[in-house]
């Protein structure tokens, strides 16, 4: 990946400016300290040497948000590491994909963000797409959790989340919400975050450093709301899915997971054949058509994440079962009507591109979504691009053309058809 100029900021040095950027990549390369920072101790950079202003970049957010999540708890600050090391470096075996943090070092997998298109199209896009990754990997520095004291994930994740949301990264890419993703304050991530946000706003910020220190002790007990709050976890989880952030298809997820037997958040030991039976049960035959094929699909998708883990394969029922439809099941109505332009009908083809699944949970009206489809041994491609104009209103074609093997436009189409 080229460097991002966007990103790219000179690197200060007191007394004097160096305005040398070869003389940065050479402190990036061999890992010596980067003079000036108070956090970030030395970054290494040997994995990935294309991507210098990614790593100074990342050295910045460090030394300006680190300072502020010691901040948060500062009763356990004197306690972690006042400053870390940020290691780039192929992290293939590592099942989290990107990055994690140990006590003072925070690994970010030079392999996935040099080699992966939608790490480069995630970050190419937003670049506070990888501050808010990076400001949560900072948070895991912080909680060190007891050994041996058993916490379940979601409280770790999930108070990492609320840092991130707490210090202001609460919109865009995984916003502060319970999602299809994460659907329930057991899921962890996002939604314990938007639910932990939620108790610092009615109860006060105290009442999160308290249960930051419990976690860390090793002590904690869901008894501790009650003590801290004079309301238990699931009277404030009730009152909190009255909230904006707890979406409908949220309540949606969580009401799936119940019917097929989930208790506690966890599975049922025949979980994959109680969900193929409520898709029987409960789907359109277009949803039960798509569900045929799971089994025959690739072990993970573009971003890494196994298409064929229950969690995943209930969002995808909630794509296609969600208020409005989604626009993969509109063509592939029109194409079996024969009004699907540059198809005839009985023509056969294929949609190229993986499903959009965070258009369920759109932050704003309306949203587009622009899907290609190829013909059975022909080089063109059909480009369709759909709108939804509300959360509850249905897809509708706006725009459709024909495009060569080099994206150049061959014939555009009259809407309607």
């Amino acid at each position: 990946m080229e460097p991002n100029p966007t990103i790219f900021h000179a690197l200060h040095s007191p007394p004097a400016r160096i305005c040398c950027w070869r003389l940065l990549f050479f402190l990036l390369l061999t890992g010596l300290p980067v003079y000036g920072a108070d956090s970030v101790r030395k970054v290494k950079f040997s994995g990935t040497p294309e991507q210098p202003g990614l790593a100074e970049h990342a050295r910045q957010i460090g030394n300006e948000f680190y300072p502020k999540i010691l901040a948060l708890f500062p009763d356990d600050a004197p306690k972690v590491a006042q400053q870390f090391d940020i290691i780039f470096k192929p992290l293939k075996s590592h099942n989290s994909g990107e990055t994690y943090a140990s006590r003072a070092k925070i690994y970010l997998n030079s392999d996935y963000l040099t080699n992966n298109p939608a790490a480069q199209n995630w970050i190419g896009n937003n670049i506070t797409n990888f501050d808010k990754v990076f400001i949560h990997e900072m948070a895991h520095m912080t909680q060190q959790y007891k050994t041996g004291a058993r916490i379940p994930f979601y409280w770790e994740e999930g108070m990492a989340d609320y840092v991130r949301f707490k210090l202001g990264y609460t919109n865009g890419w995984e916003c502060a919400e319970c999602s299809a993703e994460y659907p329930h304050y057991i899921s962890g991530y996002t939604c314990m975050g938007a639910f932990l946000l939620y108790i610092d706003a009615t109860c006060g910020p105290k009442v999160i450093r308290q249960l930051h220190t419990e976690l860390r002790r090793g002590s904690y007990s869901d008894a501790f709301f009650s003590k801290t709050t004079g309301r238990s976890l699931d009277a404030l989880w009730a009152q909190f899915q009255n909230t904006p952030t707890f979406t409908p298809v949220a309540a949606q997820a969580n009401q799936v997971l119940k019917e097929i037997g989930y208790l506690d958040g966890k599975p049922p030991r025949d979980v994959n054949a109680r969900f193929k039976t409520y898709v029987r049960e409960h789907g359109d035959p277009d949803v039960i058509q798509f569900f045929k094929y799971v089994d025959a699909l690739p072990a993970k998708d573009m971003y890494g994440r196994s298409l064929k883990e229950i969690q995943n394969q209930l969002r995808i029922y909630l794509y296609f079962t969600q208020p409005g439809g989604a626009p993969e099941a509109l063509l592939r109505k029109m194409l079996k009507q024969g009004e699907l332009p540059g198809f005839a009908k009985g023509d056969h083809g294929w949609i190229h591109g993986a499903l959009n699944l965070g258009e369920m949970d759109a932050p704003a009206y309306p949203v587009s979504r622009t899907l290609r489809c190829k013909k059975n041994n022909e080089p063109s491609t059909y480009n369709y691009t759909f709108v939804r104009p509300g959360s509850n209103t249905a897809w509708t074609l706006q725009k459709a053309w024909q495009s060569d093997p080099d994206g150049q436009v061959i014939k555009e189409y009259s809407i309607p058809w």
